[in-house]
């Protein structure tokens, strides 16, 4: 299960992203591990222990609420149930938690998500795809694993867990989409703390096997990840700012502003050419734009709020990778 999260594409891609991802995907972790000890132990102190978990958690990314939901299904199906009063007492905390972070959210919202579409069965599609590491073999060994839990084909399977691991998977899908009713919130990044579920079913899948089909399985899914892993490592970028960045040094003239749009990409342009490179206004004959945007319709959208027509007309269009591109818009 390790060695198919290290190496799961779509692990390595967010984990490169500067943002929470990796920390929330530790973060369910170990809620879950928190949550398996206090369930197994029936013990007060470690139910307390799984409500700091996932307030933690919670608090790192607030789309890893999810992995509560996964949890109390998880509990459910305990056999014989435990007492309830002390995964309910850290219930109540972590709800009390969840709601005081979702209203500092709410409050302090500056359109976050307002970038995202409605879901579609296509992105859901792309979504599981990705969070399969874009690789067939993961998935089919992951339903694989999947049936051996529920049947008793792994050893030491109990139905709660096989609840545990499905349900992993299977909140983040369901916490976005139920969101988008009222706000888009589906995402692929945003289903990253599901990820060591898929690789606990892969791990499932292979362990269920007698042992030269396992070790084929193995053999075979490293070498897909493996070529998965240098397709990614060896392939365009998603955003070349260092070649769009050398391409402006070599031809901007002085006072001509370079601006980043949408604003967060601002932190981008700072990190590949420096602080004070970038600027907020439009300034001299020409501007260099760096619009990270892959729909022509919103790129000019972006554009258009930043210089100002007709003082300034697009002169080209240039593209970095397969998200970033560079225009440069002159007085006409």
């Amino acid at each position: 299960a390790a060695g198919a999260l290290a190496t799961s594409v779509y692990v390595v891609i967010w984990s490169q992203q500067g943002r929470g991802y990796s920390l929330a995907l530790v973060a369910a972790v170990l809620a879950t591990l928190a949550f398996v000890s206090a369930l197994e132990h029936r013990s007060g102190w470690r139910w307390a222990l799984w409500a700091l978990a996932v307030a933690f958690a919670i608090a790192v990314n607030l789309f890893v609420v999810a992995i509560v939901a996964t949890h109390a299904a998880a509990l459910a199906m305990r056999r014989p149930l435990p007492s309830l009063l002390p995964p309910l007492v850290a219930l109540g905390a972590v709800g009390a938690t969840a709601v005081a972070l979702a209203a500092f959210v709410r409050r302090a919202d500056a359109g976050q998500l307002d970038w995202l579409d409605s879901p579609t069965l296509e992105t859901v599609g792309s979504g599981v795809w990705q969070l399969a590491g874009a690789n067939p073999f993961v998935i089919a060994v992951a339903i694989v694993g999947a049936i051996g839990l529920a049947t008793g084909a792994v050893r030491g399977s109990e139905p709660w867990k096989t609840v545990l691991v499905a349900a992993w998977v299977a909140s983040p899908f369901v916490l976005t989409l139920g969101l988008s009713v009222v706000q888009p919130a589906f995402h692929t990044r945003y289903l990253v703390s599901a990820t060591p579920a898929v690789a606990l079913l892969v791990a499932a899948g292979v362990v269920a096997q007698r042992r030269w089909v396992a070790v084929a399985l193995v053999v075979l899914l490293g070498v897909s990840t493996g070529f998965r892993l240098a397709q990614w490592y060896t392939g365009p970028a998603t955003e070349d700012w260092r070649a769009a960045v050398r391409a402006v040094r070599s031809e901007q003239q002085a006072a001509e502003a370079v601006i980043a749009v949408p604003d967060y990409q601002r932190a981008s342009l700072a990190y590949y050419a420096g602080s004070g490179f970038g600027a907020s206004e439009p300034s001299g004959e020409r501007v260099w734009l760096f619009v990270a945007s892959p729909d022509a319709g919103e790129r000019l959208r972006l554009a258009r709020g930043v210089v100002d027509p007709p003082q300034y007309a697009l002169l080209e269009e240039r593209q970095f990778g397969e998200r970033l591109w560079l225009q440069i818009w002159e007085i006409p």
